[in-house]
């Protein structure tokens, strides 16, 4: 990246710049290498003049909110990785008394954790599925995030995204297609915000709805160690967690990573990780199902870079 593009960076984002930031410190598997530059928009007019600028000058771009679900290479990322982690957090609800349903529109770069507090706080129901997942809210609706049979998808009424023109499309639940942990829909621009549709329900029953879904989480899954969650979809009618368990890969290793003990379909980072040895073992793992089975994994992480 030359420096007339780093200095217009710098004078379009009114937020934080970093050049040649590895991004291990920003992915929730604590690896992968630099990105040319990493920028942090508070607003969105900022956001869309970066994504102009990008779109013009032809440079390669990602957005991400807090780095889950996602491997970057080694190598790092040669263009603009843009993180919505500084600004893009507010919350509003649409309240009319005289119905049993609410409107919360939550902005993509809102902890989606936070989002499942307030909401079972509040006595909303409809996202009790979302505890314990982590990552953005943004990040989030564009996986069509999910988990005990439940996905955004199911209660998510309208979104607003923000085009490589800069323009904000608002975009009807009518209008957006969702697949298998993706939101079928060009991936262009940035999502800056969901609005979902919630129930009115009790506030004790909600959150402890939440607590018990929680609870599962932390005794299934290794919530303690860098993961980037799920590492495999789950193919048709299977558990990709319990081919690979049957396969006897649990435990195994390259390197810093491991398949987990606790759940065979997450690969952690036990320290000192790179992401050439998750990616072998995400190989590996993939190579010896089929054999098995004869079952292709299809990873549900997000990979990037060079």
């Amino acid at each position: 990246m030359n420096k007339r593009v780093k200095r217009q960076l710098e004078k379009l984002c009114d937020g934080a710049t970093l050049f040649d930031e590895p991004l291990a410190r920003w992915t929730s598997l604590k690896v992968g290498g630099p990105a040319d530059a990493l920028i942090m928009p508070r607003s969105v007019n900022a956001l869309g003049q970066i994504l102009a600028f990008a779109r013009r000058e032809g440079v390669p771009y990602f957005v991400i909110g807090r780095g889950t679900n996602l491997v970057v290479k080694d190598r790092g990322f040669h263009g603009v990785v843009i993180s919505l982690k500084m600004g893009f957090k507010k919350m509003t609800v649409t309240d009319s008394k005289d119905r049993p349903t609410v409107l919360v529109t939550v902005e993509g770069g809102v902890y989606l954790p936070q989002l499942v507090r307030f909401t079972a706080k509040a006595g909303f129901s409809g996202l009790e599925f979302a505890a314990g997942i982590p990552g953005s809210t943004g990040g989030a609706i564009s996986m069509n995030a999910g988990s005990w049979g439940g996905e955004i998808k199911d209660c998510l009424q309208e979104i607003s995204v923000l085009d490589e023109e800069g323009k904000v499309r608002r975009w009807e639940r009518s209008r957006i297609s969702f697949g298998y942990r993706t939101l079928l829909a060009p991936k262009r621009g940035a999502i800056l915000s969901g609005t979902f549709c919630l129930e009115r329900s009790n506030p004790g029953q909600v959150q402890d709805m939440v607590t018990s879904n929680l609870a599962r989480k932390r005794a299934s899954q290794p919530l303690r160690q860098p993961s980037a969650g799920s590492i495999f979809k789950n193919p048709a009618g299977l558990a990709a967690g319990k081919l690979i368990e049957m396969a006897g890969l649990k435990g195994m290793r390259c390197g810093g990573a491991l398949v987990s003990r606790k759940h065979a379909n997450f690969i952690v980072n036990t320290g000192g990780a790179t992401a050439s040895d998750i990616l072998g073992l995400l190989g590996l793992v993939r190579d010896q199902v089929q054999a098995r089975f004869g079952v292709k994994l299809e990873p549900e992480v997000e990979i990037i870079g060079a």
